[in-house]
């Protein structure tokens, strides 16, 4: 294993994106992943996928739309 080769790689990253992606996390306020935004709602951490589907659905009726019918996902 050659540690100099690996060190140089590691001093040369570049984290610019990286640093972008949690300012615009701490910008919106997200603390914990998963986070979703679903019409404006946060979702915070791990939610049961009907929750989500329901959302998802009420979403789409309070915009007038018909939701989609899912097929049973288990």
């Amino acid at each position: 294993m050659d540690v100099s080769a690996i060190h140089a790689c590691v001093a040369k990253q570049d984290a610019s994106v990286i640093k972008k992606s949690q300012l615009e996390a701490d910008t919106l306020g997200i603390v914990r992943t998963p986070t979703l935004f679903i019409n404006g709602a946060k979702i915070e951490g791990v939610v049961p996928l009907p929750f989500l589907f329901q959302i998802i659905d009420d979403t789409f009726r309070s915009q007038g739309i018909q939701p989609p019918v899912v097929a049973n996902t288990k």
